[in-house]
């Protein structure tokens, strides 16, 4: 018989760990395997974008009535033409949550850059922005009537609600206005009198 030496606890505790190291290499290898699968399945989804710093998208309410913005929390602009500075994370989760609000003009995205990454430039082509919407009830009647015919349903809807806030609140609005809007819509824009004080 030959005389074999007994192994020390010291070579043992090492021999473990080597084998240890040598199945820990082995499911970094599995683990890489399945990254790289999920990347190719994945790939022709957008690119993570690095984690840098957030900008602040600037958001505004263009309804005449309290709107509520549903991202990760809910933001609630009281007025309408209220701005908020929305984190450009949660100003994505607004866009994807609410589609119908986003695409209506229902709230104005005021950051080109973030309204052509989160591809709604041809959407932004036919909605108006903070100051037209703003000065349109100041304008000639011609042009009020040709952008209320071009208008997104949800802004005909805001611009129809201006013209009551106007009304009710004693502020002029052009009778020809008054009258082809109200045509158009099916709304008696002349039979609003302008409420008590």
């Amino acid at each position: 018989m030959a005389n074999k030496k007994k192994p020390t606890d010291e070579e043992i505790a090492t021999e473990k760990e080597v084998d240890k190291s040598v199945e820990l290499e082995k499911q970094i290898e599995v683990l890489k395997n399945q990254i790289a699968m999920m990347a190719q399945m994945m790939g022709n989804q957008q690119p993570v974008r690095p984690n840098t710093v957030s900008r602040t998208i600037p958001i505004y309410n263009m309804t005449k009535s309290t709107l509520i913005l549903k991202g990760n929390v809910f933001h609630q602009f009281d007025h309408q033409f209220d701005m908020q500075g929305i984190p450009e994370n949660e100003a994505r989760q607004i866009v994807q949550n609410m589609p119908e609000c986003t695409r209506n003009g229902s709230y104005y995205i005021a950051d080109a850059q973030f309204v052509k990454e989160n591809e709604l430039s041809a959407v932004y082509e036919t909605i108006l922005n903070v100051e037209q919407m703003k000065n349109l009830l100041d304008r000639d009647s011609k042009y009020v009537i040709d952008v209320y015919l071009n208008a997104s349903k949800g802004q005909k809807q805001i611009i129809e609600d201006m013209i009551v806030d106007r009304r009710l609140n004693g502020k002029e609005v052009d009778a020809n206005v008054l009258m082809q809007l109200g045509k158009l819509s099916g709304k008696d824009f002349m039979g609003i009198e302008q409420m008590g004080e």
